[in-house]
Formats: C-alpha cells, structure tokens, sequence
C-alpha cells in the first residue's frame, strides 16, 4: 500500500494531530509509526491520557534488532489497536528520548521495509516529528510513498523550510524531491496567512492543502478531551461538521491523485523495454 510521510522543520504544531486525523478519516485501515525521536510519544501521553502501558514500540524494535534478525511479525507484536473497529493501528514513539540515540539507522531501514511491503489494505502513516541535518531516519524518510512537510503558512516558517531545503536535498533523492515531496500548510489565526501559490513559488514545492483551524477536534486528538465516534456512519456525520477532518478527508483523495499519476509514468526502462 502507497504511505504517507509527515514531517516538520521548524516545529509546525500539529504533526502527530494530523497523523490521527488523516487515519481517522481513511478510506483504508491504517497504521500510525510514531517515528518522532525529539520526545515522548504524544500519543500515548495525549489521546490515550496515558492509560496504556509503554510497553510496546519502537524502542522494543530496537532491542528485538539488538538480539536477532527483524521480521514482520516482530514489528507486528509492537503494534497496539487504536479503535474498537480494527481500522486503526498505533506503533507507538519512544518514552525515554534519552534512548532513541541506540535507535540505529538499520532498525529505521527495517522498519521502512516492513511498511513499504505492507499488504492487506493497510496504509502506513510515518510521524516523523521534526527533521535536522543529522537526521538518522533517512530509509524510513526515502520509504515513503509521499512525503509530506507540514508549515504554518507564515513567514518565519515559510523562510526556515526554504534554509531547510539544501539539507533535504542531501538526503532526500532528486526523483523524491520533484514528485514526492510536498507542503500541507497549516492556518495560523490572527497573523497573515501566506496564499498556496505565494509559499509554493517560494520554496519550489506543491502544496498539496491546508489543515484547517479546529480546535475542538485537535484537542480530541492531542489531549483525549473527548471521544470521537466510532462506525463508517458515525464517522462521516463527525467529518462532516469537522474543518480539520473535512480537510484530512481531502488530503487523501490529493495523495490518490498523486499515487494514480505516478502508476502512469513510464520509466526509460520500461520504455526500453518495449
């Protein structure tokens, strides 16, 4: 199954928030990596309240790697289940982010190989966090089917992700960079709101939408203030109402668009091929 990356360079709010919002709204089951190693897992401490034990998740990958060779169903044992449904699926981030630095760059590219041969329906979410130069999870970054940077729609944001360019192309490769790599802006009230067209020109990146203001729903992501209901039904009256969930409804048709368009090009080799 095609997955979706999301990432931020200079600290955009809302990252993992948008993580649940796009699994909560797809058409597919899904799975969320938590694969943010600034901190501790945000969801586990925000929309679970820290009601789960921390037992399960990256960094038992990490020790699993340490002792034998990975394989599927040693990533699978680190995933918990989300919703009663069975549609949505959690690898939980680290808790002691004094430990990600044993993370090695081979437990990234194992995990990175497990969501990318994912089968079964299943569209893997990557929560990368924040990105640095030293990044260590370039494999799991270059996995991903599309890679998403989400910035707020202002200046200082706009002009820290055009710094952060030179170092993305270090890691990311040119053919990811100029068809597999975008902007999903985020509105920040009170201030100016650059246009879609204004921070693309800018930075040379297709802005592939906005998520839209709405506090309530994010609130129910980040800190488990209320539930969200549960059911197909149920779930569309909710997106309905909801601008951050109508929004995340729409990124995944844009990411489908994305996914179809890459199924036509034809490569020089298949054109050899011929």
């Amino acid at each position: 199954m095609p997955s979706i990356g999301l990432a931020s360079i200079s600290g955009a709010p809302g990252v993992t928030t948008l993580s649940l919002a796009l699994s909560y709204t797809a058409p597919t089951s899904t799975l969320i990596v938590e694969a943010d190693t600034s901190h501790a897992s945000s969801i586990l401490s925000g929309y679970f309240q820290g009601t789960i034990t921390p037992d399960r998740g990256i960094l038992e990958v990490a020790m699993k790697a340490s002792d034998h060779r990975l394989e599927s169903k040693d990533l699978w044992e680190e995933v918990l289940q989300i919703d009663s449904d069975g549609r949505q699926f959690l690898m939980p981030g680290i808790y002691d982010p004094t430990a990600a630095r044993g993370i090695n760059t081979n437990v990234w590219s194992s995990v990175g190989d497990w969501t990318r041969s994912m089968a079964g329906g299943v569209t893997p979410i990557i929560d990368f966090g924040r990105l640095s130069p030293q990044d260590r999870r370039q494999d799991l970054l270059t996995s991903v089917s599309h890679l998403a940077i989400v910035c707020q729609a202002t200046l200082p944001n706009v002009l820290a992700l055009q710094g952060a360019m030179d170092y993305l192309s270090e890691f990311l490769p040119p053919e990811m960079i100029d068809n597999r790599l975008g902007l999903i802006l985020v509105d920040q009230p009170g201030i100016t709101n650059y246009t879609d067209r204004e921070i693309s020109h800018r930075l040379g990146l297709r802005a592939w939408g906005r998520a839209k203001n709405d506090r309530k729903t994010a609130m129910a992501f980040s800190h488990g203030t209320h539930e969200l209901p549960e059911g197909r039904a149920d779930r569309r009256k909710v997106i309905r109402k909801s601008p951050l969930l109508k929004s995340a409804q729409s990124l995944h048709a844009t990411i489908k668009d994305l996914v179809d368009r890459d199924a036509k090009i034809v490569s020089p080799e298949e054109v050899d091929a011929l």
